[in-house]
């Protein structure tokens, strides 16, 4: 039984802890929130890269655009295995 409001957040914060992470939910959101601060924007500058970085969302979310790090296989030293250190 909670019986504060720290518990409370205590709770909540152990409850959301304890679920899976979904990265199509995680990018949909993301995308949302990046629609959201373009519409916020009051110069067509600041709106129009908030609107690009939506789409990118948007599209790694119904899986048309791979990660990254789904896209190069990082050597011992965090580089892509293209890359080589020089002596």
């Amino acid at each position: 039984m909670i019986t504060s409001v720290s518990e409370a957040g205590r709770e909540s914060a152990y409850t959301a802890s304890m679920q899976r992470f979904d990265p199509q939910q995680y990018f949909a959101r993301r995308a949302a929130e990046e629609r959201a601060a373009a519409e916020r924007a009051r110069d067509e500058r600041a709106a129009q890269p908030h609107r690009e970085l939506a789409r990118r969302y948007a599209d790694v979310a119904k899986g048309d655009l791979k990660l990254v790090s789904d896209t190069f296989a990082p050597s011992a030293t965090g580089l892509p295995a293209e890359f080589t250190i020089l002596p």
